[in-house]
C-alpha cells in the first residue's frame, strides 16, 4: 500500500511517501528543483520518494492532499456554478452549486475515486488545519493533550484551538480569517522591508536589538485577543484583499511612518521587531492560558502551524502558562502537512518521528561524483575523520557536513549544515559575510550535547529540532560567543547518538580537544538558495563560498591542501 501526501499550497510545496502506514521520505520539491519556495506541484521530490522503495507513479494507491477545496465550493460567488469555460471547471463549478445550498458549513475531508482499467486510485482532501493536527499530534508522543494550530491562513480559518481526549479530538474554537496571527506578523514583516510569509525569522532576529517599548503602544492597537478569540483592526491592513497589492494600509504607514528600510535605518527596524515580537507573545501566551482553563488537568500541549516557527515563543510557553510538556515538530509550517495530512487521515501515530527522511548518498556515490569532477580528496575511516575535522574546527575553518539522509523542515539537524567553532568571537560575522552572504544581525544556532545543557542554559529542556529559543547562563556564554545572540540566548539543538550519531561524535571529539560540547550549525546553502539536498549541490556550494572545508560522508575536500592535517 503506498500512500502519497502532498503539500501545494501557499508559498512552497512537498510531500512524503508512506509504504504501508511507514513513513519512508519525506521532502519539498525546492531541494530537488533548487528553486527557493518552490511552490510548483512536487513531482520531483515525489519521484525521488518513490525511487527509494522502488516503485513508480503507477505503484500509487492513494494521494491525501494537505487541501480540502470542498471547503472553498461552499464560499465561491453564485455566478460561477451557473457556467463552465472549460469541462474541468464542472469539478468545482457543480460541487459549488449544490454544496453552498446545504445547511452544514464545516466539511470533514473529503473523497474522491479516479477508477482505471486495472485499479483504483483514492484521493483525499484533509482540511488544511487538520493537516497542521496531524503533524503537530501524531507525531508527538503525547495521549491528552491540548492543540494549538495558529497559521496565515487554510481554506477559511486562520486558527484552531482543540483538545485530544482519549482518541478523540474536541475543536473548541476556530478563529476565521482574515483574523490571523500569522498574517499580523508577515504585515509587520513587509512593513520592515522583508518579504512576507518568507522572512519572518528575521524580525525575530532582529528584535534583539530593538527596544520594544518604543512602538509597543501604537503595535499593541493592530491586534486584540479576548477569551481566547483575536481580532485584527482591519482597517491598517490590505493582505485580506488579494486582488491589492501589499499587506498594509496607508493607516499602518500614518502610525508608525513610512515603511522600513534594514540599510538606512536599521534601529527603526530593530524597534519595531522588538514590538512586533512582543505583542505577539502576548498574544499567544493570552491564548494558551484561555485554552488552558478549559481542560485545566491537560498540561501537554502540542503547537503547529506557521507561528510555531517562532522559536523565541516557543522556549518561553512553559514558563509563562500553565502548560509544562510542550511540542513543536521539526516541521510546524505548511512543508509538514505533506505527512500531517496522512497521519489525521489514517489516524496514524507515529511518536518520536525522526526528520531525517530524505534521500541518502553512500560513500560510492559520493567518490564517483569527486573523480567524475576530478576533485582531489581524501576518504578517511570514522574516528580519523572526526579527529581531523575536529582539528580544523580548532583551527578555525568553517566547514561543509554532509551526511546521511537530507533533513525535512526548515533547519539543518546535523545532515546538511554548516559547522564552526562557536568560541571564536568573530565567527558569525565571518560565516555571515564570506560564507551565508546575508545580515550581519542573523545569529546561529549552538548545538550542543544533551547531557551538557544544564551546564550552558538556564531553564534546559531537551530540543532536538531547534525549536525552542533558550537563554544562556552567564559564565556560559562567554565561552560561546559566535552563537549567543544580542539577548544572550540560542536556538538550541540537543544532539544525542540516538537521534544523530555521526553528529554526536563529531561533536564529542571537539569536546575532548576543547572542553566545550557545542558547535555552531547553520544551514547549508548559500543566502536566496534551497539547503543542498545532493552532493553535486554540495560540491557547487562549497566552491562558490568561504567554505573552508568539505565532508561529504568519509570523503574530505579542502582548498589549501598543504594545510591538511590528516
Amino acid at each position: 500500500m503506498i500512500t502519497v501526501g502532498i503539500h501545494n499550497t501557499g508559498y512552497f510545496s512537498s510531500c512524503a511517501v508512506f509504504k504501508d502506514d511507514c513513513l519512508v521520505f519525506a521532502s519539498a520539491e525546492e531541494r530537488f528543483s533548487r528553486i527557493k519556495y518552490d511552490n510548483g506541484f512536487p513531482f520531483k521530490a515525489i519521484e525521488a520518494g518513490l525511487e527509494t522503495i522502488d516503485a513508480t507513479f503507477d505503484d500509487i494507491d492513494e494521494i491525501i492532499i494537505a487541501w480540502n477545496p470542498y471547503l472553498n465550493a461552499t464560499r465561491f460567488r453564485a455566478g460561477f456554478s451557473k457556467w463552465v469555460a472549460h469541462p474541468m471547471q464542472r469539478l468545482y463549478s457543480n460541487i459549488n452549486a449544490v454544496l453552498s445550498k446545504m445547511s452544514d458549513t464545516y466539511i470533514k475531508p473529503s473523497e474522491q475515486i479516479i477508477r482505471f482499467s486495472d485499479k483504483d486510485v483514492k484521493v483525499k482532501f484533509v482540511n488544511h488545519h487538520l493537516s497542521h493536527i496531524g503533524m503537530a499530534y501524531y507525531s508527538s508522543d503525547f495521549k491528552d493533550s491540548a492543540i494549538l494550530i495558529a497559521d496565515g491562513y487554510g481554506e477559511n480559518s486562520s486558527t484552531i484551538l482543540s483538545f485530544m481526549k482519549d482518541g478523540r479530538l474536541q475543536i473548541i474554537k476556530e478563529h476565521k480569517f482574515p483574523h490571523s496571527l500569522g498574517m499580523f506578523y508577515a504585515t509587520m514583516t513587509e512593513f520592515l522591508g522583508f518579504r512576507p510569509e518568507k522572512d519572518e525569522w528575521k524580525v525575530m532576529g532582529a528584535s534583539a536589538f530593538g527596544d520594544w517599548r518604543k512602538y509597543y503602544k501604537e503595535i499593541k492597537r493592530l491586534i486584540s485577543v479576548k477569551d481566547g478569540n483575536i481580532e485584527l483592526d482591519l482597517s491598517y491592513f490590505n493582505f485580506y484583499n488579494f486582488d491589492t497589492r501589499g499587506y498594509f494600509s496607508d493607516k499602518l504607514m500614518n502610525l508608525l511612518g513610512e515603511p522600513c528600510n534594514y540599510l538606512k535605518d536599521p534601529q527603526k527596524v530593530y524597534d519595531i521587531a522588538a514590538a512586533t515580537q512582543k505583542v505577539f507573545e502576548e498574544s499567544v501566551i493570552e491564548i494558551l492560558i484561555w485554552l488552558h482553563k478549559q481542560e485545566p488537568f491537560i498540561d501537554n500541549l502540542c503547537y503547529g502551524g506557521g507561528t510555531a516557527m517562532n522559536c523565541l515563543l516557543n522556549g518561553k510557553i512553559d514558563k509563562l502558562t500553565p502548560y509544562s510538556n510542550i511540542y513543536v515538530s521539526f516541521a510546524p509550517d505548511d512543508a509538514g502537512n505533506a505527512i500531517g495530512a496522512v497521519l489525521y487521515n489514517k489516524s496514524l501515530k507515529l511518536p518520536n518521528l525522526s526528520p531525517y527522511l530524505g534521500k541518502q548518498y553512500d560513500n560510492k556515490y559520493i567518490e564517483s561524483i569527486l573523480k567524475q569532477y576530478k576533485i582531489r580528496y581524501r576518504y578517511l575511516e570514522d574516528n580519523k575523520l572526526y579527529n581531523a575535522i575536529a582539528d580544523y574546527l580548532v583551527d578555525g575553518k568553517v566547514i561543509g557536513w554532509f551526511q546521511g539522509k537530507m533533513e525535512f523542515g526548515q533547519r539543518a539537524l546535523g545532515n546538511r549544515s554548516i559547522l564552526a567553532n562557536p568560541s571564536i568571537k568573530d565567527m558569525k560575522e565571518k560565516i555571515n559575510s564570506a560564507v551565508k552572504f546575508r545580515e550581519k544581525f542573523r545569529p546561529f544556532a549552538p548545538a550542543i550535547i544533551d547531557e551538557f545543557g544544564d551546564e550552558y542554559f538556564e531553564d534546559y529542556v531537551y530540543t532536538p529540532f531547534m525549536e525552542k529559543i533558550l537563554k544562556f547562563k552567564e559564565s556560559a556564554a562567554e565561552k560561546v560567543p559566535a552563537v549567543v545572540h544580542n539577548d544572550k540566548t540560542g536556538r538550541v539543538q540537543s544532539v544525542t547518538k540516538n537521534n544523530n550519531e555521526r553528529f554526536y561524535n563529531l561533536i564529542e571529539h571537539f569536546y575532548k580537544k576543547t572542553g566545550i560540547p557545542l558547535l555552531l550549525n547553520t544551514s547549508f546553502n548559500l543566502a536566496g538558495e534551497p539547503i543542498v539536498q545532493s552532493p553535486k549541490d554540495a560540491i557547487r556550494t562549497f566552491f562558490t563560498s568561504g567554505l573552508d572545508v568539505l565532508v561529504l560522508g568519509n570523503h574530505v575536500v579542502g582548498k589549501e591542501y598543504e594545510k591538511i592535517l590528516f
